[in-house]
């Protein structure tokens, strides 16, 4: 069915999860070219290229495992391919009795030798390495990397580096906390646009429970609170925020064995999911929480929550719940309001208050400026 297929392409074991040069199946193409966002990083990426002296250079692409410099260097080498020299993934090798430091010595080497500039896509940790193990003959290309590392971008006008880590994945502006990209790829996935290939597959039927999970996920609370949660993880554990990883978040949310809230929640073969699961509202304690569980246990009857379930059961396609995933159901739509909004009777337990300090502190630095006294004061206070 094309709804599973179209799913399937955002699990991170597809071939279509990274960028390579040659062909790959038309409707993963199709896929795949439409959950392409030009993000800041990129366009910046090309502006630097577009910026270029004639004389040559080299430019890092820099960044973390699967946060994308595959893609922006595929697309960078169909375009720019006959003026620079790419060298796409920096952890690679070219041929068995060759390691990915020697074919690093090998590309500077041929670009020491060309009148062209050299386009390098490279993790943190191999510019590292590189330092380290790197031939003597490019002491020139390892002191530039140095100085990048110690904090120096753009020590001479023959080295460019852009960074990953320089474009961070939230944005925070007063009480509110946006995050473009990932909120991007949600409703890449998502909306309600013929347009749109998996929501096409989608109406074409087919696919069960996976379904309804799709169907929730198009609510623009939850995906909200799914950007809050990975901002926790983010905090909390200092969890990997890359492309492929959410989207095969996403994937695992979607397919995963219970519905979306439990999915959302509970063990998974995604390490994002599985960071999550640490801020799982079954896992909190309160009066009302505990009374609700209790109640539910021993079979009785409530009629507001009745009365909400049966909405909820209606505007989203679902069948019955548990009583925990209910608790998930309560948790994730705390700021809609929908049915008797029976829910808001556990919103101020799901609250967190350290979580909203962080939030606070971050935003009065975040935007702090000389004259602004009473920013001062709660900074010095914190």
């Amino acid at each position: 069915m094309e709804f599973i297929r179209a799913i399937n392409i955002l699990s991170k074991a597809s071939p279509a999860s990274v960028a390579s040069i040659g062909e790959i199946p038309e409707f993963d193409q199709l896929i795949k070219d439409y959950l392409y966002i030009e993000t800041s990083i990129e366009k910046n990426f090309r502006e630097l290229l577009n910026s270029l002296s004639v004389e040559k250079s080299i430019v890092f692409l820099s960044g973390s495992s699967g946060d994308g410099k595959s893609e922006i260097l595929t697309r960078a080498q169909e375009f720019y391919g006959k003026s620079f020299l790419f060298h796409l993934d920096a952890t690679h090798s070219f041929r068995p009795n060759q390691n990915a430091i020697e074919t690093l010595d090998e590309k500077f080497s041929l670009y020491k030798n060309s009148n062209k500039t050299l386009v390098v896509g490279i993790n943190i940790g191999m510019l590292c390495n590189y330092v380290e193990e790197g031939e003597d003959e490019h002491s020139d290309i390892k002191s530039a990397i140095r100085d990048f590392l110690k904090g120096n971008k753009n020590s001479e006008d023959r080295y460019h580096f852009t960074n990953f880590e320089d474009y961070p994945k939230f944005q925070i502006t007063g009480d509110k906390i946006h995050s473009e990209f990932i909120l991007g790829l949600i409703e890449k996935i998502t909306k309600k646009d013929e347009k749109n290939p998996f929501y096409k597959a989608f109406l074409a039927g087919g696919g069960g429970r996976i379904r309804e999970n799709y169907i929730l996920l198009q609510e623009p609370v939850i995906q909200n609170e799914i950007i809050l949660l990975l901002l926790k993880a983010r905090l909390k554990f200092d969890q990997f925020l890359t492309a492929r990883t959410i989207l095969d978040f996403v994937f695992c949310l979607l397919t995963d064995s219970g519905n979306l809230f439990d999915n959302l929640f509970s063990k998974s073969a995604n390490e994002l999911s599985n960071t999550i699961r640490h801020f799982d509202p079954c896992s909190i304690r309160s009066k009302a929480i505990d009374q609700f569980l209790i109640q539910r246990s021993v079979g009785i009857a409530e009629p507001e929550f009745i009365q909400f379930k049966s909405d909820f059961m209606e505007r989203f396609y679902t069948n019955d719940f548990s009583h925990l995933t209910w608790v998930r159901v309560f948790y994730m739509l705390r700021t809609l309001e929908i049915s008797n909004n029976y829910h808001s009777n556990f919103k101020d337990d799901f609250d967190s208050e350290l979580f909203d300090v962080y939030l606070n502190i971050w935003e009065l630095h975040q935007n702090f400026s000389i004259g602004d006294e009473e920013a001062k004061r709660k900074i010095r206070s914190f």
